[in-house]
């Protein structure tokens, strides 16, 4: 810069004499162009500091609000929890007596029954009478119940009641038709069960459901049940609500940034 400040002076004062007009000319050029660059920018930091301080007005007032909209949906949510739970353990129920099998039967010994291989008792054959259609009544009631508090849950929660009302009315008639026909075939052997253990668990917990020889209806419920106990934690904690405000945060900032 300083030599084209020295240019516009030689230029002005060429035919001026003595060092010190030019020696004043060059410091006068010097700080006035000083000066306009200071000026703007503090004009460009004080904008800079504006739209920092509305956009933090704007972030708090939206996250504030959306705070306060949970806040009050809590209670609901609370005792949407409590009939969530009332009517999953219906569901989880359902299964008492096929558990009450699947808990002393190794899996090749099930496959026995009903054939000359068979060598358990009459017990097992009477467990599997007991099984009653009428079960599947009570989990479409449970799964309805569930269903008119869907706006206080989340979608996990709801694929996971789903995933085991399914299951349960599956094994359910496939056992009692079983008894029934006295022709049967553990529920591993069922390819829509384990379509659906497949789309509902991770890779490893399906190995292990695969893997269980005895106990593996019960393995499944436990994975579900613990899936669903994580989802209530989240909402009974407000994690889901701390997520989402974040989530709402960051989106906030993309639309102020995009607004330049």
């Amino acid at each position: 810069m300083s030599i084209y400040i020295d240019i516009t002076i030689a230029t002005i004062f060429g035919g001026a004499s003595g060092g010190l007009v030019y020696y004043l000319s060059k410091t006068y050029f010097t700080e006035k162009i000083k000066a306009g660059i200071k000026s703007e920018y503090d004009n460009k930091l004080e904008n800079i500091r504006g739209d920092i301080n509305r956009n933090h007005t704007i972030l708090n007032t939206v996250l504030t609000s959306q705070n306060q909209t949970f806040q009050v949906g809590q209670v609901e949510r609370l005792n949407a929890i409590k009939i969530l739970w009332t009517n999953y353990l219906t569901i989880r129920n359902s299964l008492v007596e096929i558990n009450s099998i699947d808990g002393i039967l190794l899996e090749s010994e099930f496959n026995t029954l009903y054939t000359s291989e068979w060598k358990g008792n009459d017990l097992v054959e009477k467990n599997l009478q007991n099984i009653s259609r009428n079960k599947l009544s009570d989990l479409l009631n449970a799964q309805d119940a569930i269903e008119t508090i869907r706006p206080f849950l989340n979608e996990q929660i709801w694929f996971n009641v789903i995933t085991l009302r399914f299951f349960s009315g599956r094994i359910i008639y496939l056992y009692q038709k079983g008894s029934q026909e006295r022709h049967i075939k553990h529920w591993k052997n069922d390819m829509v069960l384990w379509k659906w253990v497949k789309n509902s668990l991770t890779e490893e917990e399906q190995m292990t459901v695969l893997d269980a020889k005895i106990s593996s209806v019960k393995i499944f419920q436990n994975f579900i049940e613990q899936k669903i106990l994580n989802e209530v934690h989240n909402i009974v904690t407000g994690q889901i609500a701390a997520d989402n405000t974040y989530k709402r945060a960051l989106q906030l900032m993309d639309l102020i940034k995009a607004d330049k």
